[in-house]
């Protein structure tokens, strides 16, 4: 199959890709007697979302404590949260990624989802200090750090607290909680990435598997049957029309690419669309 060069780059978004201009890849000259005709690769390009949860230690105990029900098993999940078609002039070398902006988006503010607080041993206690009396008293940590912060928005507390120290102890106090909370809640983290994928058009062939997704493994082969196809399915339109050049007594030879309905589904749905020039389903004309 004539297709398929996959790249990763980790992204928050992406911008209006670059290459070629839009008057090459619709028409471009050929010298006489030159049998290869331009190419058009399609890019298919996904954007990816890894969702990791890591069950907090004292998850079992969130229910008694807190009165909530947190996930208490690690799991990671996969989402396409967006996809993009471009059409590029193909050189026969490796297909390069768009003009994107490189980073890792990851929420909520959570860098390790493994780094969990340490929950503070009470010394003067008596009691052994199992896991379940170390949950209480993480759990009576997160009650008293909300107070404190009740008592300073309510003005209880925080007399000699004033203008941007009060705003920062509040912020402080809602960290701590967090942190404490997590313990029993878990963690989640969120990367964004993008996968690239280069498509050569043939001639008569108008749809491609690209690549194969599964929610539970993200981005798979194309030859990955585990998984769902997204498919690329191309229509052209009308017959490319013959260009009127102002050197057309020279019986130069233009290929003339013809527009296509790209469309890219991931099953039923469809997750991106584009008319797109391509050459392999436009036709060879002269300048007369």
């Amino acid at each position: 199959m004539r297709f398929l060069t996959i790249f990763a780059a980790a992204v928050l978004m992406l911008a209006a890709p670059t290459g070629a201009n839009s008057q090459n890849l619709l028409v471009q000259p050929l010298d006489q007697g030159e049998s290869v005709t331009p190419v058009t690769a399609v890019k298919v390009v996904l954007a990816v979302e890894k969702e990791r949860v890591v069950p907090g230690p004292y998850a079992r105990y969130a229910q008694k404590y807190l009165g909530a029900v947190p996930p208490l098993s690690e799991r990671t999940g996969y989402i396409i949260t967006g996809a993009w078609l471009s059409a590029a002039e193909y050189t026969g070398g490796a297909a390069t990624v768009p003009d994107i902006a490189e980073g890792i988006h990851i929420r909520p503010n959570v860098y390790d989802p493994y780094d969990f607080v340490k929950s503070a041993i009470d010394r003067s206690s008596p009691a052994e200090m199992t896991a379940e009396n170390m949950a209480r008293d993480a759990a009576n940590t997160i009650f008293t750090l909300r107070k404190r912060r009740f008592d300073l928005i309510s003005g209880e507390a925080g007399e000699n607290v004033y203008g941007a120290g009060m705003g920062a102890a509040i912020e402080e106090l809602a960290r701590m909680e967090e942190e404490y909370v997590s313990l029993f809640m878990g963690k989640t983290s969120v990367e964004v990435s993008t996968v690239v994928f280069e498509v050569v058009p043939e001639a008569g062939k108008t749809t491609y598997t690209v690549c194969r997704f599964s929610s539970g493994e993200g981005v798979l082969p194309e030859n990955d049957l585990s998984a769902e196809p997204i498919v690329l399915s191309l229509t052209p339109e009308a017959a490319a029309l013959p260009v009127q050049r102002a050197d057309k007594k020279t019986g130069t030879l233009y290929r003339v690419a013809a527009w296509t309905s790209a469309v890219l589904m991931d099953g039923p749905d469809v997750i991106a669309s584009k008319r797109l020039p391509v050459f392999q389903f436009g036709e060879t004309v002269t300048g007369r």
